[in-house]
């Protein structure tokens, strides 16, 4: 019984520390920030949890967006831990690639896991939403709210073999 107790808290320890992580105190003005500074520091991060993680970096452009640093790092984080636990069983990399086009960047997440089935896929982003045993739901809605909260947009989208793609767009900064 301890055991259940003691597992029921570390999730609503977890879960308010997500919460305070989205709604918490932010930096009046967004600033200037290079992406790969952005996915480098979410990969450290992520690593910390899962050491095993391959990740492939395709991102050779120091291009600069506006945004709130702390926030979108942790958006990328949500969506890396998605892909590696899709990922579970399998040895294929995470690529993270960046694409330029007509001003804006985009941040392209692509894992080789399992995919969403269609069903799903329309509700990946709603709160409390999982397929998954012992999570909460949150980490994809978290990820498109703050995403949303930087002025950028997230798509999703789903392989028929498998494995899927997130990608954040922003307004890249002109020089």
């Amino acid at each position: 019984f301890m055991s259940i107790v003691e597992e029921g808290s570390l999730l609503i320890k977890d879960f308010i520390r997500k919460l305070v992580s989205l709604t918490g105190s932010r930096s009046s003005i967004p600033v200037s920030v290079e992406v790969m500074r952005l996915v480098k520091n979410s990969e450290l991060e992520i690593r910390k949890r899962y050491p095993q993680m391959i990740l492939e970096l395709q991102i050779n452009s120091s291009v600069k967006i506006k945004c709130y640093p702390a926030e979108l790092i942790q958006a990328i984080e949500y969506v890396l831990e998605n892909a590696v636990e899709a990922n579970q069983g399998y040895e294929q990399a995470i690529s993270v690639r960046l694409i330029e086009e007509d001003g804006a960047v985009g941040i392209i997440i692509e894992d080789q896991g399992i995919g969403i089935d269609d069903l799903n896929i329309k509700r990946v982003f709603d709160p409390f939403f999982t397929t998954k045993v012992d999570h909460e739901g949150l980490g994809l809605y978290f990820a498109k709210t703050i995403v949303e909260r930087n002025s950028g947009q997230i798509k999703i989208s789903s392989k028929s073999d498998g494995g899927t793609i997130v990608q954040f767009l922003f307004a890249s900064e002109r020089n």
